[in-house]
């Protein structure tokens, strides 16, 4: 504390208009003061007690020093400091508010303020326009989507692609120098597979779901989006074929004699 009232009054010496500035780390303002050794001689006597070689710096401050910060009073009343000019600290004064200081009279930027919670501010608590720099973001809901096709659909249609490929690849005239996974590989097998077919509609979406090109698209996607097209085709054909479960059915009790044993059995049955 001898050591701060020192240097500040450096800035006085030349009889000019000086600001003097004291920065804390957070620390300084939640560290425990119950080891304090009670000893009013010394100001500078360190909040932990007695000090050792590893001693951390937290612990090392001294106890003056500490209380000068956390004060809520005058800092200039702390260290018997008569006032003699237009301003005196950056703590209220009740009595005289004209004289509190206001950081920002002479600095224009704004000082960034930590809160408990973790929020940071660019102005201080007091200042109606201080500026919250680090917001909760809000997550944006994904809009959702078609889902993939069906995991029981994907297999035969995989089978029906593969099929088409060994055949393909068979009358390929360039089957000597290019291999069956340059038209279609199993990457991109499971990917038609999967993709929904709400999703599949032209040729051009059969080479958009796999990063192909053009010149791609043009010698082997109309191909395969005929396989898509039959499939979907012949899966909406036999789930519209099946009966439709009656409405209000009515259910009726019947006894039923099951062997060998010879014991009966009641079984519900249903009438259409």
């Amino acid at each position: 504390m001898s050591t701060s009232q020192q240097r500040g009054g450096r800035g006085g010496r030349r009889g000019q208009l000086t600001v003097y500035l004291v920065m804390a780390e957070p620390w300084a303002f939640t560290a425990a003061l119950d080891s304090v050794v009670p000893d009013g001689t010394d100001p500078d006597r360190p909040i932990c007690g007695r000090l050792t070689k590893t001693t951390p710096k937290a612990a090392r401050a001294g106890l003056a020093m500490i209380l000068y910060v956390r004060s809520e009073v005058c800092l200039r009343t702390m260290i018997t400091l008569s006032i003699s000019f237009g301003w005196c600290c950056g703590r209220p004064h009740p009595e005289r508010p004209e004289i509190q200081f206001d950081k920002r009279t002479f600095f224009p930027g704004r000082f960034i303020y930590e809160e408990e919670d973790g929020a940071i501010y660019a102005g201080d608590v007091g200042e109606p326009d201080r500026v919250h720099l680090n917001p909760p973001v809000a997550r944006k809901r994904k809009p959702r989507g078609v889902s993939n096709r069906k995991t029981e659909q994907r297999a035969p249609l995989q089978s029906l692609i593969r099929t088409w490929l060994s055949k393909a690849h068979s009358i390929d005239p360039l089957r000597a120098v290019r291999p069956a996974s340059f038209i279609l590989d199993a990457k991109g097998i499971n990917k038609l597979s999967s993709v929904h077919p709400d999703h599949i509609k032209t040729v051009g979406d059969v080479a958009a779901a796999l990063g192909e090109t053009e010149e791609w698209m043009m010698e082997w996607g109309a191909q395969i989006m005929e396989i898509i097209t039959d499939y979907d085709t012949e899966i909406h054909v036999q789930s519209t074929e099946r009966p439709a479960p009656a409405k209000g059915r009515k259910v009726q009790e019947t006894n039923i004699e099951y062997e060998p044993r010879a014991k009966r059995a009641k079984i519900t049955a249903v009438s259409h």
